[in-house]
């Protein structure tokens, strides 16, 4: 199994208002809080769903120091769970708790996703 560097390095954390995806990309967005108990317990398992699903980048937003990005995705409560596809969001899960409601969103979500395509 992976140690918890290495699980820690596989994710990245946005530090300014632009996600930085291209757009034939998928990424997995956590947007949490520093103060937020239910962040902190998530984190280990979404760094573990970064080595699960590491075809897909893995970022942590802190919707404190990215207030913008917050309200460009709507988010209403933390920790939520946001599948962006280029500039297109395609799904989103508050609070997943678990590795294997993380799994099944990415998924779900991504199967919805791809029966949409041309």
């Amino acid at each position: 199994m992976y140690s918890n560097r290495i699980i820690y390095l596989m994710l990245k954390t946005v530090t300014n208002d632009s996600l930085n995806i291209g757009t034939d990309e998928i990424a997995i967005v956590d947007f949490g809080a520093a103060w937020c108990g239910p962040c902190q317990r998530l984190a280990p398992v979404y760094a573990v769903s970064a080595t699960v699903n590491a075809k897909y980048d893995h970022l942590t937003v802190d919707v404190d120091a990215n207030p913008q990005l917050a309200t460009k995705y709507g988010i209403q409560s933390v920790p939520t769970l946001v599948i962006v596809a280029g500039n297109e969001e395609i799904g989103r899960i508050s609070n997943p708790g678990t590795l294997g409601a993380i799994s099944n969103f990415i998924s779900e979500t991504l199967a919805n996703f791809e029966s949409r395509k041309p």
